[in-house]
């Protein structure tokens, strides 16, 4: 009787923890099922950069192939080239490349330069001539200012249109005379202005005679043998 007494209380001890076993396992179970659900759901959260952010989610890019555009069906066809689809993707996809911008030609764009009017064969004459009365005596650089002055003065317009017009004005350029000698040395002094006028070049500038090139008049010095332009 005794013995069957400890037996009963040992098997009602072991049905205890087996059950209380079995309990802790369940529940382990339930907390692992939960686990596994909330990862499975929480992969499909957008995640936020902050907890104040409001949560998005940034499409996926779409990348949209030009219309009637033919690609390889593998990598191989797209390195290819011309190949199996090769050949036609480049054909009808050759629409879509953008040609090849042509250089801008800056010279072609700018402004003409003034065309400067002929200085003839007979007003080069009277250059001479009146260079020979204003700066006869003078380097071939001053004697080249007498003719740029007159040449300046064309340019400007209210002395005249003509080189005519303007060599022979009253009062203005007293040195010239219709009957000065032309020599060599003046007419090649006034070939080269004349020549450099035509070209587009400005009056040149020789201190302290000349300090700028825009000058339309000038007096001589008859003690220093000079003029001086302004």
């Amino acid at each position: 009787m005794r013995l069957l007494c400890d037996s009963g209380l040992g098997l009602g001890g072991y049905m205890r923890h087996q059950v209380y076993a079995a309990i802790v396992y369940g529940a382990l179970l339930v907390l692992a099922a939960a686990g596994v659900i909330w990862i499975v759901a929480s992969a499909g959260i957008p995640q936020r950069a902050h907890p104040d952010a409001p949560a998005y989610a940034l499409p996926p890019p779409v990348y949209k192939k030009p219309e009637g555009a033919v690609y390889g069906l593998t990598i191989r066809d797209a390195l290819d080239g011309p190949g199996r689809h090769g050949a036609d993707a480049m054909g009808q996809y050759a629409d879509t490349i953008e040609p090849p911008v042509e250089p801008i030609d800056a010279a072609a764009g700018a402004a003409p330069a003034m065309q400067k009017p002929e200085i003839s064969a007979g007003e080069r004459e009277m250059l001479a001539k009146t260079v020979w009365g204003e700066a006869g005596s003078c380097a071939p650089e001053e004697q080249a200012l007498v003719v740029w002055t007159a040449l300046n003065r064309l340019d400007d317009g209210r002395f005249g249109a003509t080189i005519k017009a303007i060599l022979t004005a009253p009062g203005q350029f007293v040195g010239y005379r219709a009957g000065n000698p032309v020599t060599d040395a003046i007419m090649a002094v006034v070939d080269g202005a004349a020549d450099a006028y035509q070209r587009g070049e400005a009056a040149p500038i020789l201190p302290p005679y000349a300090k700028h090139g825009g000058y339309l008049y000038f007096s001589g010095d008859r003690a220093q043998k000079h003029n001086w332009f302004k």
